[in-house]
Formats: structure tokens, C-alpha cells, sequence
């Protein structure tokens, strides 16, 4: 075997049976790193997670600074003296963040000792660049603890020290960041449509002080809200869909099928905007029952068809859109 050969084969992650390391070593790694940081500072970090995963898996403040960190996290098992890991090109798209990568041990459900905190546009220049599917794929293997000479030596730093590398607690004044074109307002952007809609319902559920929402991080099941009523301590899950009106007041609802559980504890709440954004006068809150037996099409994508004014096989799940507080108060309620 070449020396190539060699380096690849100590560099490569062997393949780890699904049972023990697979996809939720992230979501493990997030949350040991969101931890470490709030019990080592004694709770002068608070962890803020997002209700969209645009690239920033969590922002980090400083309490006693006012300051905050962008934080991507990418957690690994140990293997052969380091971590091999990757990150796409489109979880890099604020300069002013920060990559943290880990070593995972996911039995002791523990971080190793040491971790590589490196800002954005030093990672995208020193790591490797590949394609993935015509989207940009940067990858790099660690050692850990560096070894003399490692390349991203400059960039570990103890997990002891995390927090304060991340955010010190003296930290200087930044200069305000230089905005270099405003955000283009795209309501109809089915991306932007749908986390208006799940703000929509947060707002809404807010208006009944007996409610609590609760947010699946990450978003991996049928429920992307869970509705807990403080009152009742019932539970109802909800789905968050939103659709925008062509000009002949018709739009089509899509479901995908292989998500889609039907339970009586699951509840579809469908919002519906006209051209310009705004959203119309009522919401549908529907079973996930009724959605599932009324789809049609053959597909994994299943769909059926909406009317501005909600009439027809909608009619007796529409909901004034100021009345669905108390609409989702009832639905947990019901499965207390």
C-alpha cells in the first residue's frame, strides 16, 4: 500500500453500525455542547436555538457582555487519533460564525477533551473543497489533541476553555457588520411562506395564556409543534402548513406521504395567503386523519386542492384566524 493509500485509510472513519453511531450523533453533539457551555459559565451563556435551520445550528450569548457567537456544530466519533468530518456549503453562509467540531462518545454520552473552534471563512479556505451533488462539500480530518505541526492546530482549544474562546468574558467592541444588500422581501417564497406560518401560529397560540409550544428540535417527525395546555396538561401535536392563492383563488396543498402518521393526536393547521403575503381571514385546523384519506395522486407527494374562503370539504375545519388560540386550547384540552 502507498503512503496515500495509508494516510487515507488512518484518515477514513470506519463504518459503525447504525445502532451506535448513527444520525442522531449530531443532534447528540449539539446538545453536550449546548450544556458544556451553560454549565461551565455558570449560566452567563444562553443558548438560543433556531425555528428554521438556515445554517447556524444555535446562537450563543454572553449575559454579562451583550455579546453573541453563531455557532455551526459538528460532532464525530474518535477514530485513529482524530475526527474526520464535513460541512456543506450552504451551512456556511455567515462569515461572522463559527464552526465547533467535537469528538462524540456516544456510549458514555460524553465529549472528548479537546475541540476545533474555527470561524467560517478560515474553515472554507483550509478545509477541502468537493462537490456534492453540484453543492459545495468542505471537509477536514483532526487530530486530537493536535499533534506539532497539525494544521488546524491554531484553531483547538480544551473544551474546558470552549466557552471562554467562544465568547470571552471581557470580549472587545465589534464594529458593526457592513450589510451589503438588504434582504429581498419574497413573501411567496414557498421557504419564507412556511416559517411565516409557523411564526403565524406561535403568535396565535400566544393569545390563550393557557398554552405552551414546544418546538421539535430537530424536526424529524410527524409533529412539528407540540401544544401543551397548562391547564388540562392535554397535548395536541400540530403540522404547520401554508399554501399562497394563484390568481384564480386556487392553490395545492402538499403533503409528503412517507411523514405523514395519521393520529387522532395530530392536527394539521393550514394558513393561506393571497399574492401580495397576507394572510386571509381564516385557517383550517383539519385531522391528520382527514388529510391523509383525502389526498390523492400515487406518489410519495400527495395533494389536494384549496379555495380562497376555505369552502366545500374544508368548511368544517375553517377557523377565524383570531379564534385559533382558543381553537388550539380546545384540541389539547380534548387530549388531556
Amino acid at each position: 500500500m502507498d503512503r496515500a493509500s495509508v494516510d487515507q485509510a488512518n484518515t477514513e472513519e470506519p463504518r459503525v453500525p447504525a445502532r451506535t453511531y448513527g444520525t442522531s450523533v449530531g443532534q447528540i453533539a449539539e446538545w453536550l455542547v449546548w450544556t458544556r457551555l451553560v454549565a461551565t459559565s455558570f449560566g452567563d451563556l444562553h443558548v438560543f436555538l433556531p425555528l428554521k435551520d438556515q445554517g447556524v445550528d444555535g446562537i450563543v450569548h454572553r449575559i454579562s457582555t451583550d455579546e453573541f457567537a453563531r455557532v455551526q456544530v459538528k460532532g464525530r466519533r474518535h477514530r485513529r487519533g482524530g475526527i474526520q468530518f464535513g460541512v456543506q456549503g450552504d451551512e456556511l453562509i455567515d462569515d461572522r460564525a463559527v464552526v465547533v467540531a467535537v469528538e462524540v462518545d456516544q456510549e458514555a454520552i460524553a465529549l472528548g477533551a479537546t475541540a476545533l473552534l474555527v470561524d467560517v471563512p478560515t474553515f472554507r479556505e483550509r478545509a477541502t473543497l468537493s462537490q456534492d451533488g453540484g453543492t459545495p462539500h468542505y471537509s477536514a480530518y483532526v487530530h486530537f489533541p493536535p499533534r506539532p505541526n497539525e494544521p488546524w492546530s491554531p484553531w483547538c482549544v480544551s473544551l474546558a476553555d470552549l466557552g471562554e474562546r467562544l465568547l470571552p468574558t471581557a470580549a472587545p467592541p465589534i464594529a458593526p457588520a457592513v450589510v451589503a444588500e438588504a434582504v429581498r422581501a419574497d413573501w411567496a417564497s414557498a421557504g419564507h411562506l412556511g416559517y411565516r406560518a409557523e411564526m403565524e401560529l406561535l403568535r396565535r397560540a400566544s393569545d390563550s395564556s393557557r398554552l405552551n409550544a414546544f418546538k421539535a428540535f430537530p424536526d424529524l417527525e410527524p409533529n412539528e409543534y407540540l401544544i401543551y395546555d397548562l391547564v388540562s396538561r392535554g397535548i395536541a401535536g400540530i403540522q404547520v402548513k401554508a399554501v399562497t392563492l394563484g390568481s384564480d383563488g386556487e392553490a395545492t396543498l402538499n403533503v409528503y406521504r412517507p411523514a405523514l402518521r395519521p393520529s387522532a393526536k395530530t392536527w394539521f393547521v393550514l394558513f393561506v395567503a393571497e399574492q401580495g403575503g397576507r394572510f386571509g381571514d381564516h385557517c383550517a385546523v383539519m385531522p391528520s386523519r382527514f388529510v391523509a384519506e383525502h389526498l390523492v395522486g400515487h406518489g410519495i407527494n400527495g395533494y389536494f386542492s384549496v379555495s380562497r374562503g376555505l369552502p366545500g370539504r374544508l368548511a368544517p375545519w375553517r377557523v377565524p384566524m383570531e379564534g385559533l388560540g382558543s381553537r388550539l386550547a380546545e384540541l389539547a384540552a380534548a387530549l388531556a
